[in-house]
């Protein structure tokens, strides 16, 4: 296979940053990094925190819920287990 491309972006102030670095930085996807870095080129609108309550769903949340709904599945079989 062919090497991937990969798209630096050169913001407002001359910093030079790809997707992935900005992914890594503020602990969002890939996708999300990108779509920032796609409508904006000013630094303080890139780089803004991450913040949940404006949408979104956190890196790894969907793991995490999964994981807790198999638990839960989990104690209520072996609860039924038990009264067996």
């Amino acid at each position: 296979m062919g090497k991937r491309r990969t798209i630096t972006y050169i913001l407002d102030d001359g910093q030079k940053v790809t997707s992935k670095q900005l992914a890594e930085l503020l602990g969002v996807t890939n996708s999300a990094a990108n779509n920032r870095l796609k409508r904006s080129t000013d630094p303080k609108k890139v780089f803004k925190p991450y913040v949940e309550g404006q949408g979104g769903v956190a890196r790894g949340s969907q793991k995490d819920k999964e994981l807790r709904e198999k638990l839960k599945d989990q104690e209520m079989l072996e609860l039924a287990l038990k009264h067996i």
